[in-house]
């Protein structure tokens, strides 16, 4: 793979992780207007990384039917697996500011199964029941209290579902397309 290909690939998730850093400067602040302007950035950074997510995976799939060499192929299958990761965490960071912009609002709150206790919702606990709920594992280790917090869970659950859906279909249909040939 050549260093401008490469260059090029990572520079596709640069505007989704600078609007990430932004948004977290914005959190930070206790101004309820910031912390939507914050959220808001954050809504854009999804679309641009899903675009790049798409755009990257699709061409990762397509390169790695071109190639002959073990070593470039095994590269661009890794290519494609690595833009579905980034973007699988990006939705989970997206909803992790979500939950945190709504806390205040109602008993809404995480809660520590083991410990039966109300976790930090910026924590890395927080983090880890957002991706599990959007991979649909859901270990039962973190679980929502709350009637926001419960149905955002769902909705949660049912985009990473979907995202699952769209990415698995992409590879098949690219696979599949160099074997009718």
């Amino acid at each position: 793979m050549k260093k401008e290909s490469f260059i090029k690939e990572v520079s596709m998730w640069i505007p989704s992780i600078i609007l990430l850093v932004i948004a977290k400067v914005f959190f930070s602040f206790k101004i309820f207007i910031l912390k939507i302007f914050g959220f808001t950035l954050i809504f854009i950074g999804l679309i641009l990384a899903f675009i790049a997510s798409y755009n990257g995976f699709k061409k990762g799939l397509l390169s790695y039917k071109r190639k002959k060499e073990k070593f470039q192929k095994s590269f661009y299958l890794i290519s494609s697996i690595i833009h579905y990761i980034f973007l699988m965490i990006f939705v989970a960071l997206f909803f992790s500011y979500l939950f945190i912009l709504i806390s205040p609002y109602g008993e809404n709150k995480l809660i520590d199964g083991a410990k039966n206790k109300s976790i930090d919702l910026g924590g890395i606990k927080a983090v880890n029941f957002h991706i599990v709920t959007l991979t649909t594992l859901g270990y039962g280790n973190t679980f929502p209290e709350g009637n926001i917090f419960e149905t955002l869970s769902s909705l949660e659950a049912l985009i990473g579902f979907g995202i699952n859906i769209v990415f698995i279909t992409i590879a098949i249909s690219e696979i599949t397309k160099n074997n009718k040939r």
